[in-house]
């Protein structure tokens, strides 16, 4: 059974005596609109952080990945079990919840009274003799009434589609499993066009920048960043990389990508992050910057940069850093060791760095230095989010047991030792006392 509390203790964060504002005025907590992962291209995932903030947990609601949105005044998260669920964004209590027939990755896309998701999971089959898919089971996009969580309508897929969407010019462009690329009508969910990408690996969102859609997508044989235009699909451009598995982060008029880099070193298997920057307009290369090298990742995907005023933040999937570049060079500015690898974007406010780790740590960086200056431990580990800052407050998921045992039932058996709480956290409660949330 859930439990939701209005908590002035949040996970021993030490929050005794700071309490949600009134409530009596019902204003907007969040945008009016979330339409790409972590709200801006940049994934910087900040709004309106300098307001008093709202403190809950909602305990027991499964695994959630992708992290939660807000937006107006309701929060929505979708968890691997299968469950869409909406939250009041100022207590966290219960609004709806809609189970669907496969794991939702998500994060939620929301716009115009709408919720957007995609199902699947990560088991590989094979769908010829000569082509693989990733995601077996019920996989497809679904539309949602954002107030009541009934489905408008749904597109069935032919492997998973598991978070590879955004929208865009009033249409969605969407990546999945089964190697296409695909633009479809909001209102009714049908293909505008399709095109093949090969990218059975994929598992990121595209971006869009002007008439471009720009999409990673990870392969058996190799990896590319494509680019087609937005309106026919036809290619008009193709970076080949390592595994470009991830989302990429637009500005400056370059896309960024983190690439794996796999090694056998001594019988072992070894890897590293490499961050690149590539022309948003032609796909040529700018600039690359190497990662510390590590163990190979549980799970082969890169992390999610952010950009913040010409600075480009990275953690590692491999080693426990976070690393600060030049946007426009990629020189190291500083790198900072944290207390585990992580694969989420971090989120800039006021001169700080907020990221989060796989093993459940909240850690607080002064953006000019890389210096700690804060650090809590939160829960037992955080997923891919990005680190989410709506109306003064931390919007955080974490996560208990094996995430792969829902994610591939090839793997192992759904328990129910996988559970999780979503949270609401004051950004001025986390911050040093001389701190601010501006």
């Amino acid at each position: 059974m859930k439990s939701r509390a209005l908590l002035a203790a949040c996970l021993g964060l030490g929050l005794v005596g700071v309490l949600s504002p009134a409530l009596g005025a019902q204003t907007a907590v969040g945008p009016s609109s979330w339409v790409n992962l972590a709200l801006h291209r940049s994934r910087d995932a900040v709004y309106d952080p300098g307001a008093p903030g709202y403190s809950w947990v909602d305990r027991g609601v499964g695994t959630v990945i992708f992290g939660v949105v807000v937006v107006g005044d309701t929060a929505y998260f979708a968890t691997l079990e299968g469950n869409v669920e909406a939250v009041d964004a100022r207590t966290g209590a219960p609004r709806w919840t809609v189970h669907l027939p496969n794991a939702v990755f998500g994060p939620p896309l929301v716009a115009n009274g709408v919720v957007y998701v995609g199902i699947g999971n990560d088991t590989m089959a094979l769908e010829s003799s000569t082509r693989w898919v990733r995601g077996t089971g019920p996989s497809g996009w679904y539309a949602l009434d954002a107030s009541t969580g009934k489905i408008l309508w749904s597109h069935p897929t032919v492997g998973e589609a598991k978070d590879g969407l955004v929208l865009s010019h009033g249409v969605l462009y969407t990546a999945g499993g089964g190697g296409h690329l695909r633009a479809m009508s909001p209102t009714t969910g049908k293909t505008i066009w399709k095109v093949f990408d090969g990218g059975v690996n994929n598992a990121a969102e595209p971006v869009v920048v002007g008439n471009l859609v720009i999409s990673p997508a990870g392969g058996p044989a190799e990896s590319s960043l494509w680019a087609f235009d937005r309106q026919s699909g036809k290619l008009v451009w193709r970076h080949r990389g390592d595994d470009a598995d991830n989302t990429p982060t637009y500005g400056h008029g370059m896309v960024y990508e983190t690439n794996v880099l796999p090694f056998m070193i001594h019988g072992k298997h070894m890897a590293q992050d490499v961050y690149t920057a590539v022309d948003a307009a032609t796909g040529k290369l700018i600039w690359a910057h190497a990662a510390p090298l590590g163990p190979f990742p549980f799970a082969y995907a890169a992390p999610i940069t952010t950009l913040h005023r010409g600075v480009l933040y990275g953690v590692s999937s491999m080693e426990p850093f976070l690393m600060a570049l030049n946007a426009r060079t990629g020189q190291l500015l500083w790198q900072t060791r944290l207390q585990a690898p992580s694969f989420s974007p971090p989120a800039v406010v006021g001169g700080h760095v907020f990221t989060t780790d796989q093993a459940g740590y909240l850690d607080v960086l002064d953006a000019a230095t890389g210096r700690i200056v804060a650090s809590r431990k939160i829960g037992s580990e955080f997923g891919a989010e990005p680190v989410t800052i709506v109306h003064g407050t931390l919007y955080l998921a974490t996560f208990t047991g094996n995430p792969l045992a829902l994610a591939d039932p090839g793997v192992a058996k759904v328990t129910a030792a996988n559970t999780g709480n979503v949270m609401a956290i004051p950004v001025s409660s986390v911050l040093p006392a001389s701190g601010g949330g501006g």
